[in-house]
C-alpha cells in the first residue's frame, strides 16, 4: 500500500461519502475508487460497505481495525516527510557588528531570501569582543568583525578592505584634503574602527580629550552628525553610502589618508555538522556579493 490509497481511504471515512471526497482530494470518482479497491487488495479483505443507490459508506468490522493502523501509518509519513524537509532546511547562523548587518551586508541577505527558499537564515549584531566566544560556544557559525585575534580554534581570515573619508555637515568649517590635526576633538563623533585605526587616530588626537560623543554602532552615527555643523566623523565608505538621503551631509578626503578598514571573517575550524551546507551556501553567496560592491577597494582571496 502507498500513502496515495491511505489517503483516499482515510477521506472516505472522513467524509463518509465517494463523491465528496473525490472532490476534497481533486480526484475523479473512479480514480477514488479504484485507490479503495487497491488498498483492499494489498490487504486481503473488505474495508467499506459500499452498496448500489447509497451516497454514504460504512466501514467493514475489519474496516474499522485497520483505520487505526491507516491513521498510523498516515501519521507516519507526515513525520518522514517533515524530517525530509528539515534535512533539506539549510540553517545558519551569522554574527556581526551593527554596521556590516544593517550598512554592508543587507543588500547580500535580501538576495539569499529571496533565491533560497529552504535558507533557515539567523542574523545577529553584536560587539566585536562577544563574536569569537559566541563561535567558540557554536551559538552562531559565521562572524564578521573589524578586528583579528588569534585563536586555535577558529580559522580568521581577511576578505576586504575599504577606505576612510571624513563625514560632515555641508555648511561645517572642513574641506577636501583637510589635515587630521586641523580637526578639533572636541567636535568629534569618535567610533573605534579596529586597532589600526585607532593607533593612527591617537596619531592625532590627544586620547585624553574629551570628544564631542562616543558612539558604538555605525547606525548612530548620523544623529550627531546632522544636528551640529561642527560635528565630524571619519567613516568606512559602506557606511557613507547609506547616508546619501541626508543631503545635508559630505564627505571628504583628509590628509594623511586614515587606514583602510579591514572586515575579518570567522569560521570555526570544527562547525555544527547540520549548518555545514548553510555556510558553504552562504560562503558561495558572500564571495559573489563582495566583487559587486563599488565602496570594496580590495577583495581579498
Amino acid at each position: 500500500m502507498n500513502i496515495s490509497e491511505i489517503e483516499a481511504f482515510l477521506t472516505v471515512v472522513k467524509k463518509g461519502n465517494i463523491s465528496i471526497a473525490s472532490k476534497a482530494l481533486f480526484i475523479s470518482q473512479s480514480t477514488l475508487s479504484q485507490r479503495i479497491m487497491s488498498l483492499e487488495k494489498k490487504v486481503g479483505y473488505q474495508l467499506l460497505f459500499r452498496e448500489r443507490g447509497k451516497r454514504n459508506v460504512e466501514l467493514t468490522e475489519l474496516g474499522k481495525e485497520f483505520m487505526l493502523i491507516a491513521e498510523q501509518f498516515n501519521t507516519f509519513w507526515v513525520d518522514m516527510q517533515s524530517l525530509k524537509n528539515k534535512n533539506e532546511t539549510k540553517p545558519i547562523i551569522i554574527g556581526t557588528v551593527d554596521s556590516i548587518n544593517n550598512f554592508s551586508f543587507a543588500p547580500l541577505y535580501l538576495d539569499m531570501l529571496h533565491e533560497e527558499k529552504n535558507l533557515d537564515l539567523q542574523i545577529k549584531t553584536f560587539h566585536s569582543y562577544e563574536i569569537h566566544g559566541l563561535l567558540e560556544d557554536h551559538s552562531i557559525d559565521i562572524g564578521f568583525v573589524f578586528s583579528k585575534k588569534h585563536n586555535k580554534n577558529l580559522i580568521t581570515k581577511a576578505i576586504y578592505t575599504e577606505p576612510m573619508f571624513l563625514v560632515c555637515h555641508r555648511d561645517s568649517p572642513y574641506y577636501p584634503y583637510i589635515k587630521a590635526e586641523e580637526l578639533p576633538r572636541c567636535d568629534e563623533v569618535f567610533l573605534i574602527w579596529g586597532p589600526d585605526y585607532l593607533q593612527w587616530h591617537e596619531q592625532y588626537w590627544n586620547s585624553d580629550e574629551k570628544p564631542y560623543v562616543t558612539v558604538n554602532t555605525g547606525s548612530m552615527l548620523v544623529n550627531y552628525l546632522i544636528h551640529n555643523q561642527e560635528a565630524w566623523a571619519i567613516v568606512p565608505l559602506s557606511i557613507i553610502q547609506s547616508f546619501h538621503s541626508f543631503e545635508n551631509l559630505v564627505q571628504f578626503p583628509i590628509l594623511p589618508k586614515p587606514p583602510n578598514n579591514t572586515c575579518y571573517q570567522l569560521i570555526h575550524r570544527y562547525p555544527k555538522p547540520s549548518h555545514i551546507k548553510g555556510i558553504e551556501l552562504f560562503s558561495d553567496y558572500l564571495n559573489k556579493y563582495l566583487n559587486t560592491c563599488e565602496w570594496i577597494e580590495e577583495v581579498i582571496r
